[in-house]
């Protein structure tokens, strides 16, 4: 017969185990909810080399593997030029340079395979495009047109629809007012009239805005969105306007976002998988990166609320701002130059996922001795990652930046399901500026691009799908165990008792 003394201390002894084991479940899921949320990021690879005024990347990958980035080169008394280098799975092509133009540059790659560049080119907008396999060269860049309608047009932004039909929006010149611009869109395609699809959906703008922005969306929905100007009491906000029957009619008047306390700075907009509308900024000078989201098409708005463990830039200069895309999971991917702590000091470059409920943790992809900014991504095969962000060297918190930039690229494997096409492009905002004219010239043809070797560290493995749920049924099973043996020597004590 057990003392009822031993009796006790075993009952606290299994007690204790229980306790543990719960314990260790509680650990087990947050390990699982780590694991689903974090990105193995290969080591970020300067791509542009020598070309130390190399900025404003913009990226396009396919489904097998290959990536094209594009970016813009300038240096003091020289024209702006677009230079591409590939990456065909093994090693970076050496960069060519393809167009006058730009800095800045967007790229959007079609389902035929067909690669656009959009970019300021005096003071017009150029659009410019080459099939997949002459993109590396001058060659296969002559076809393309441009946007004129009078006056000092501003690059603004595109999309592309499943027919490869684009839809631009740019600031486009008043005659008679050297100060004045206007919001206008047009949709251009086979066997559409430009003329009337032209619209203006936004009649003064002056000067124009740094951010403009054209989103679509699964329903093919679009919105235009662009910086507004402060109106006292409120400060600096957006306004944005929306159509849902590809572009023939907008909103009569643009509905509007500002808020009393601070501007909202590096707006991006995002459509997440449950239809709701997400936006990302900084405000003002504080710490944080915020969001606010919207459930009635941009009607009304929840509060600036902080993203996690996401800070902003200590520069948080108007280059810094965001970039995200969508994987075949619904899930979306910011791109962020900022911080992970009040305290830091350097800025880096992180990505965080928002699965249309709440955001992943922060986690790092690149920091150096560096500034970052211009972040660009795409996806490749509905579930990689392809990110590319320019740096600025010897730029001290606080000081000005000097002509020592760089384009670098990183790529990560997702969990998400993987698919030949991804629903839609992807959108990188950039900011914009009154152009300089240039003037016009056909860049020089170049040699045969000769292959990079890359670092063998630098290419991430494509890695399984890891499954988050085994840990959690592991610690379920464990729990199990403990309560039979608990129950069981728990019912023998009372017996021999």
């Amino acid at each position: 017969m057990i003392s009822p003394m031993v009796a006790r201390a075993a009952r606290v002894g299994l007690l204790f185990v229980l306790v543990t084991s719960g314990w260790l479940v509680m650990m087990f899921a947050r390990t699982s909810y780590a694991q689903s949320d974090t990105l193995q990021w290969s080591r970020a690879i300067p791509v542009s080399g020598a070309l130390a005024g190399s900025r404003y990347p913009s990226i396009v990958a396919e489904d097998n593997g290959n990536v094209f980035l594009f970016w813009g080169f300038i240096e003091p008394g020289t024209r702006s030029t677009i230079f591409v280098s590939k990456f065909d799975g093994a090693a970076w092509t050496r960069p060519v340079d393809i167009l006058f133009g730009g800095p800045r540059v967007l790229a959007t790659l079609d389902g035929r395979g067909t690669i656009r560049l959009m970019f300021q080119s005096g003071e017009n907008i150029s659009l410019r495009d080459s099939n997949i396999h002459d993109a590396t060269s001058v060659r296969g860049w002559t076809g393309g047109t441009n946007i004129d309608r009078g006056g000092a047009n501003v690059l603004g932004d595109y999309a592309l629809d499943a027919q490869s039909n684009i839809y631009s929006v740019w600031f486009q010149g008043i005659p008679d007012c050297k100060e004045c611009y206007s919001i206008a869109y047009e949709k251009a395609g086979q066997g559409i009239d430009t003329s009337l699809s032209y619209r203006v959906l936004s009649d003064s703008e002056t000067p124009p805005q740094r951010r403009l922005q054209l989103l679509r969306t699964l329903s093919e929905t679009m919105y235009a969105m662009w910086d507004a100007p402060a109106n006292d009491p409120n400060k600096v906000g957006i306004e944005l306007t929306l159509s849902e029957n590809g572009g023939e009619t907008w909103l009569a008047e643009p509905r509007a976002l500002a808020f009393t306390q601070e501007d909202i700075r590096q707006p991006l907009l995002i459509a997440d998988k449950n239809g709701a509308l997400l936006l990302v900024y900084n405000f003002g000078d504080k710490d944080e990166v915020f969001y606010s989201t919207s459930t009635d098409r941009g009607t009304t708005w929840t509060e600036p609320t902080p993203i996690p463990g996401l800070f902003s830039s200590r520069e948080n200069g108007e280059d810094n701002y965001f970039a995200a895309a969508t994987d075949s999971a619904g899930n979306t991917h910011l791109i962020a130059p900022g911080r992970a702590a009040k305290t830091q000091v350097e800025s880096g470059l992180y990505h965080v996922q928002w699965d249309g409920t709440a955001w992943s943790r922060a986690q790092e992809m690149y920091r150096g001795n560096t500034t970052v900014d211009y972040p660009a991504i795409a996806i490749g095969n509905g579930n990689r990652l392809h990110v590319s962000f320019a740096t600025s060297d010897r730029n001290p918190v606080g000081g000005s930046a000097d002509r020592t930039f760089q384009v670098w690229y990183t790529t990560a494997q997702t969990q998400a399901p993987a698919q030949t096409r991804v629903p839609l492009p992807t959108f990188t905002p950039v900011p914009t500026s009154t152009p300089q004219p240039e003037p016009t010239s056909t860049a020089s043809p170049t040699s045969t691009p000769t292959p990079l070797p890359l670092d063998p560290q630098v290419t991430a493995p494509v890695t399984g799908a890891v499954n988050t749920q085994e840990p959690i049924v592991i610690a379920i099973g464990v729990v199990i165990l403990v309560l039979v043996i608990v129950i069981g020597v728990n019912t023998l004590l009372r017996r021999r008792s």
